[in-house]
């Protein structure tokens, strides 16, 4: 390779035409890296070790993690902690920000003993190399996902109005036989007892809800009746609905999901998904468990979803669907994205820490499944 083509030219020339502005700005540092690196090879360690910042607080944001003005050091951290970071990328990673200290501070490498006098073009190299991993990475795993983001939007909480949940009902229209549909007034209620139920996306060209998630935390005995498949879930009373307002550990009904059928095939289910995976982990950060989920499949698309995250028949239904179940606490959720193993990560150091608890809570729940008279026998 030409000294002054460290970076490949081809990569570089794919991350300036993106149509996402963060790949387009890491693709102009990597230029800059091409033209200085073997004029000025401190500079262009110092831009080596700028471009790995810009990267890796990009990749912190998209996973919910605040950057900030964090050092480097600390956000490298988090991400590994979060499992937001392969393991390979963040050891080259360190070997980057290791090279990239000595020559801005002019101090001694800390594991070597080198000056950046002594710091050849093959520490050089070696940067370029481990640079290289961690773009191919991002270029990979990471872009598409923003490209999607750029597509639709996430509503959450308190942003969410009557008027978005009114557009949610227009879709339940496009999907749901009438029985089924989301009904106003409860769903307002829905949404004023627990503001984190509903997850929706957005078209920013239009502003219009284009997809939506609702699920609600039920008080157990509640939750108990809609597993056993003998009760609808669409006019569950509000104050069945339990507030994310202690940590504790809950039990999830995912009620009900829709896409409009006009953004079906577009990527939009995926990003729904992806943005409901997100909100569990800011829950988990704020010690908000579920013990398990639950789901009643009556149409195509939700048993699409039950199948995509790894959920299991539990019973059939008296009104011709079927119950899905997954646990979390042990995790059994089927995810491979970041942000989905930084969730089943959370999950699995809270099981072992709590597994005594978590299976008496679970037990209690079952035992008072096996106490109803009209209860269902699970399938195995």
């Amino acid at each position: 390779m030409p000294t002054n083509e460290y970076i490949d030219i081809e990569l570089i020339r794919e991350l300036r035409s993106a149509p996402v502005s963060i790949a387009q700005a890491i693709g102009s540092e990597l230029s800059k890296i091409n033209q200085i690196v073997s004029i000025d090879p401190e500079m262009g360690l110092v831009r080596i070790r700028r471009v790995i910042d810009l990267i890796l607080r990009n990749v912190a944001d998209h996973n919910n993690i605040p950057s900030g003005t964090k050092p480097l050091e600390q956000v490298l951290v988090e991400l590994t902690k979060n499992s937001a970071i392969p393991d390979l990328v963040q050891k080259h990673c360190r070997v980057i920000k290791e090279f990239g200290n000595l020559a801005a501070h002019g101090n001694e490498f800390p594991e070597s003993g080198l000056s950046f006098e002594s710091v050849s073009d093959v520490e050089i190299t070696i940067c370029t190399q481990s640079l290289m991993v961690l773009v191919q990475w991002y270029r990979n795993k990471i872009i598409p996902q923003i490209k999607q983001e750029e597509q639709f939007s996430v509503l959450n909480s308190s942003r969410i109005t009557h008027s978005h949940i009114d557009q949610a009902i227009e879709i339940d229209k496009l999907n749901y036989p009438e029985q089924l549909r989301g009904i106003a007034d409860f769903c307002y209620a829905w949404h004023d007892r627990n503001q984190d139920i509903y997850t929706m996306i957005i078209d920013p060209l239009t502003n219009n809800v284009v997809g939506y998630i609702n699920a609600m935390p039920l008080e157990q005995g509640y939750y108990n009746k809609i597993k056993s498949g003998k009760t609808l879930d669409t006019e569950i009373p509000a104050n069945e609905i339990r507030q994310y307002n202690f940590p504790d550990f809950y039990f999830l009904c995912f009620s009900s999901i829709g896409i409009h059928p006009s953004y079906q095939n577009t990527g939009a289910f995926r990003f729904l998904y992806e943005a409901f995976i997100k909100k569990l982990v800011d829950l988990a950060r704020k010690e908000i468990f579920f013990v398990e989920i639950i789901a009643d499949a009556v149409t195509e698309e939700g048993l699409r979803l039950c199948n995509y995250a790894g959920m299991k028949e539990f019973c059939k239904t008296n009104h011709n669907s079927a119950i899905y179940n997954v646990m979390l606490l042990p995790p059994s959720l089927r995810i491979s994205t970041s942000s989905g193993k930084a969730l089943l990560s959370f999950y699995k150091k809270k099981y072992l820490d709590f597994q005594d608890i978590v299976d008496m809570v679970f037990a209690e729940q079952g035992a008072a499944l096996d106490g109803d008279s009209a209860a269902l026998h699970p399938r195995q």
